[in-house]
């Protein structure tokens, strides 16, 4: 008897679609991502939420040679183990700054210790595709990204018209401004005479906060020449902490620093014309729909709340570093996860333990 043999890889699109909007369950998604192309172009793949991503251990001696690292998902409450390719000892966390669609930014440095180094330059890499971007460029530096997304902002969490990457690095006595796009291969560059941890991208301008004057001074990303614009500090806020660009929006955002007392955070929206002509902070009472995700140093992301189910809008997420002395460990430096409300400004602690180098992930199967 001659047996049928079915060919999967000619079902109906339409059903292919139905069956993916039911797996649920990331792992199966993946799975059912990775049959064929037909497959992968017929699923979507389901809203989560981010994720965060830190090393499988604590201690630095151990962190420094494994490369193995933890994704704990907010949505189902629960942890995966990794493998990540980044072997420089000692430094590898500070390479990994708030990916916004799930490409982690990975300098590429290997076996220090052991010369000779060979040049490595930096690339994207995606950890549930192990899908590469290499990047165009030539010197090994230590980055922070402000801004790595896609072109097309119509769907902020996929990769669509290509990616759009802003980083920058801290010398001696300035700041190096780097801007990449895929699709055009096209490298802006420039210096920034000030040294600080608040950077911002948003809408093709560079925003430095000077803690020493407290005032923000913005930078031409085309160019790289500083313009004619000083925007004041807010009376009654101390210091700003990070920029966020946020639904077509530039937010500042301040809350308190370690040991300070007190769990309010304050957000400022930057009020300004089409030019930037005149530009002010302008404190909010609340962000509507929007949630912030805040990462260490000076970086985070926005999402909606009616994008995610179950994502809690009028929201921010961060973390606080704490210290502790235990007979395992010793002395311990580690971050606490807090969600702030803004409608009743109180802080809800998620999660009590969390390495200091942990920054958010956005999971992205494209």
């Amino acid at each position: 008897m001659e047996i049928m043999r079915r060919d999967w890889t000619e079902l109906n699109p339409d059903l292919l679609h139905l069956i993916s909007k039911k797996l649920g369950n990331l792992s199966n998604f993946i799975r059912f991502h990775s049959v064929c192309k037909q497959w992968r172009s017929a699923a979507d793949p389901p809203p989560l939420l981010p994720w965060l991503l830190h090393p499988a251990t604590f201690r630095c001696e151990e962190a420094n040679t494994n490369t193995d690292y933890i994704l704990y998902s907010l949505s189902s409450n629960s942890s995966y183990q990794i493998e990540l390719p980044i072997t420089y000892k000692g430094f590898r966390y500070h390479n990994m700054k708030e990916p916004s669609i799930g490409f982690i930014l990975v300098d590429q440095h290997k076996q220090i210790l052991k010369p000779p180094c060979p040049l490595m330059i930096p690339y994207l890499f995606n950890p549930l595709t192990e899908t590469k971007i290499h990047l165009p460029f030539t010197e090994v530096v230590f980055y922070c990204t402000l801004y790595l997304g896609p072109d097309n902002k119509s769907n902020s969490s996929m990769v669509k018209s290509g990616v759009h990457l802003v980083v920058y690095s801290i010398r001696n006595s300035h700041l190096e401004i780097r801007s990449w796009r895929s699709d055009s291969n096209k490298i802006t560059e420039f210096k920034i005479p000030f040294i600080t941890f608040v950077v911002g991208y948003y809408k093709g301008k560079i925003f430095v906060y000077l803690s020493k004057t407290r005032e923000t001074k913005v930078f031409d990303m085309t160019t790289g020449a500083e313009m004619n614009i000083v925007i004041q500090h807010p009376v009654e806020c101390l210091h700003f902490n990070l920029f966020v660009e946020a639904m077509g929006d530039l937010l500042a955002v301040a809350y308190p620093r370690p040991g300070k007392g007190g769990c309010e955070v304050k957000v400022y929206r930057l009020e300004h014309t089409d030019v930037f002509g005149q530009c002010r902070w302008i404190k909010l009472k609340g962000i509507g729909e929007r949630v912030l995700f805040l990462g260490s140093p000076a970086a985070g992301f926005c999402l909606s709340a009616s994008d995610f189910e179950g994502l809690r809008g009028n929201c921010i997420y961060y973390m606080r570093a704490c210290s502790e002395t235990n007979e395992t460990d010793g002395f311990r430096h580690y971050n606490r996860l807090f969600r702030y409300d803004m409608e009743n400004g109180t802080s809800e602690e998620l999660l009590n333990c969390v390495p200091l180098s942990a920054t958010w992930f956005m999971p992205c199967l494209n």
